[in-house]
């Protein structure tokens, strides 16, 4: 199986450039880890919209059908906005979604950037103390 990612200082090929010729990249500066990096982002991107697209596809075919209500001659657009209306209104709610949607934000990114500091630190026990960090917070959690 091929190896996605090269290996620490091997030569990497840059973006060819306007008149053809393409640079060579030692892995040693910014641009091949910017490379690397752009390559894993647009992984990860892709499988976050395939799960985006099951979990879509499962709620279509999972959630009961609901008669539609009459609304007259209302267009649908003006439709939505008066459903919405009062949940824009409502400020208590808004402060609740944006604080649980801070911190779901907050928790998600500390989740991404620890195994990569762990990496800096620890190396090869990487594994392991990422491990280590996360059962202690799920053993540490409220609601057990």
């Amino acid at each position: 199986m091929p190896e996605l990612l090269p290996a620490p200082g091997a030569a990497v090929p840059a973006r060819v450039g306007k008149n053809g010729a393409s640079a060579v990249d030692s892995g040693g500066d910014v641009g091949g880890g910017a490379r690397v990096v752009d390559l894993a982002l647009d992984f990860h991107a892709a499988c976050v919209a395939i799960v985006v697209d099951l979990l879509a596809v499962l709620q279509a075919c999972c959630l009961p059908v609901r008669p539609s209500v009459d609304r007259g001659a209302r267009s649908a657009v003006r439709a939505v906005l008066a459903d919405w209306r009062p949940i824009a209104a409502d400020r208590p709610f808004l402060l609740f979604v944006c604080a649980m949607s801070g911190s779901y934000v907050l928790a998600f990114r500390v989740c991404l950037a620890l195994p990569l500091r762990a990496r800096d630190l620890f190396g090869g026990q990487t594994g392991l103390v990422t491990g280590a960090v996360f059962a202690a917070s799920a053993l540490a959690a409220p609601g057990r």
